[in-house]
């Protein structure tokens, strides 16, 4: 008879392609591999699969941007920062 609890072997991936580079596109991984004892219907959450983005854009209007004080009316600026986390909710079920 079980003691109610389940052992758990887990393996997450995710997997991106990278920055194309002379002879093809390489793979950026990020692997969690982990074991788990958890008791039946207990909610386990994994995390720490993080990815961050930023961008910085400099736009303006050629030959016009590039006038004193009016220019600055033909000129943008944008700033972008993301980041995105990959969290996994596991409630595991004796059946």
């Amino acid at each position: 008879m079980g003691d109610g609890n389940v052992l758990l072997n887990i393996n997450l991936k995710n997997n991106s392609a990278g920055s194309p580079v002379d002879g093809g596109i390489p793979i950026n991984t990020m692997e969690i591999l982990t074991k788990l004892l958890v008791a039946d219907g207990d909610v386990v959450v994994i995390g720490g699969i993080k990815k961050e983005y930023d961008s910085n854009n400099k736009n303006q209007t050629p030959g016009v941007g590039n006038v004193p004080v009016i220019g600055n009316l033909f000129k943008g600026k944008s700033q972008k920062d993301t980041l995105n986390e990959l969290l996994v909710f596991i409630a595991p079920r004796i059946l």
